[in-house]
């Protein structure tokens, strides 16, 4: 998975077993959709692999704690920093690292 549309195939099937198994949590995962494709319609193709590897790094801190959902944007700011930003921790992650 590199570019947004291999994202997107990546995650419509999943995506609609989660809304089946975790039906009240339907908004939240339908506004962090959202937010990831506004992520990529606003960025380059050739940064698309931030974006994923962004993607891999929410859902594991979100999937380790009870009490952080996807759709809490303002929590996730600090990892995106640090993939986005110039000087963040992140920034240079390679695309070889972007891994299944």
């Amino acid at each position: 998975i590199t570019t947004a549309l291999d994202w997107l195939s990546a995650r419509n099937r999943p995506a609609q077993a989660y809304r089946f198994a975790f039906l009240h949590r339907t908004l939240e995962l339908d506004a962090y959709g959202n937010y990831t494709n506004t992520m990529f319609y606003a960025r380059a193709t050739p940064s698309h692999f931030k974006i994923i590897n962004l993607d891999k790094a929410i859902r594991k801190r979100v999937g380790s704690c009870r009490n952080l959902e996807l759709s809490n944007f303002e929590g996730s700011m600090a990892t995106r920093s640090s993939y986005f930003s110039p000087y963040g921790r992140n920034y240079n992650y390679l695309r070889g690292k972007l891994g299944g």
